[in-house]
């Protein structure tokens, strides 16, 4: 209540600087991902059991597409009421366009939850655009021995580095993977815990080659198709922020990627 001998004209303006100075004073700010713009594929696995309509749910709702048969499977799910199921006798994989891992020179993330049910005999393809030399970029991967690896090529030709996680995925069990690029750090995350760190890359851009992105399997020709054996859930691929995933820990998601 305002009495007679306040400053009117004083008080109303105080009241509108508590407006303006707290925009959240009637609840907090709408959830969402601050990073959301720069998100080049999210892929849930919330669609029905069986579908192949690769829908990624990135600004710009592109759809990718499914060979063999790869399709949801709401036999898995991490969140949500599916997941992807990638069986490597089956050569299931998705594609989309090449540039969504044109990653250059800037930060980057790579993530999302695997249910490995087989670990391969070399090694077996999550995400790539690494394809024979000439036309190489990057690729996300799980080897013989479990762990999440990945590779990158500066010219194209060569492979400049490769890097691991410390552990070992455990089979038949949902795990966050994290490949990120923060400055010259290039690490590999399972279930928060990182990797040896590498700097080799400096200020140096992985290539972007024409080759197309393989959810699953390999365009590398030359070494062979490497399918995946195992269901994948909210895969995201996020260029220009490193998302705060730096040092040698980092806290797993604990809900579904929004989609805004």
């Amino acid at each position: 209540m305002i009495s007679s001998s306040t400053d009117i004209h004083g008080a109303l303006r105080a009241r509108q600087r508590g407006y303006l100075l707290n925009p959240f004073r009637f609840g907090a700010p709408p959830a969402g991902d601050p990073h959301y713009a720069s998100v080049k594929i999210l892929l849930h696995g919330n669609a029905a059991n069986g579908s192949t309509v690769a829908q990624s749910s990135d600004p710009a709702a592109q759809v990718g597409t499914s060979d063999n048969g790869c399709a949801v499977s709401t036999a898995q799910a991490k969140w949500g009421s599916g997941s992807w199921l990638f069986s490597a006798p089956s050569n299931h994989r998705l594609r989309f366009p090449s540039t969504n891992l044109h990653v250059g020179s800037s930060d980057f993330v790579i993530e999302g939850w695997i249910y490995p049910t087989a670990l391969p005999a070399a090694q077996a393809t999550i995400i790539s655009n690494y394809g024979s030399s000439g036309v190489r970029g990057i690729d996300v991967r799980l080897d013989s021995t479990g762990k999440i690896a990945s590779r990158w090529s500066l010219n194209g030709s060569t492979d400049a580095a490769a890097i691991s996680s410390a552990a070992s995925v455990t089979l038949n069990a949902w795990q966050h993977f994290v490949v990120r690029r923060s400055g010259s750090s290039m690490r590999v995350y399972l279930a928060g815990t990182g990797g040896t760190d590498n700097t080799s890359i400096g200020a140096s851009a992985i290539n972007g080659p024409v080759t197309e992105a393989w959810i699953g399997g390999t365009p590398d020709t030359g070494g062979g198709t490497w399918f995946l054996g195992a269901y994948l859930d909210d895969l995201r691929i996020t260029v220009g922020t490193d998302r705060g995933y730096t040092g040698a820990a980092i806290s797993v998601p604990t809900a579904q990627f929004p989609d805004a």
